[in-house]
């Protein structure tokens, strides 16, 4: 799906991450595909 955006979109970024929602807690990201002009992902 991201690549088919990618020519579709200025820019598109799919990552992906372990969490723990209940318990407040994440694991590291760990970018998929990147695209284009995407922000800086710490701004999520």
């Amino acid at each position: 799906m991201a690549r088919y955006l990618a020519a579709k979109c200025a820019g598109v970024l799919a990552w992906s991450r372990e969490a723990r929602p209940v318990i407040g807690e994440y694991g590291p990201t760990t970018i998929l595909f990147q695209s284009g002009d995407v922000p800086e992902l710490e701004q999520y």
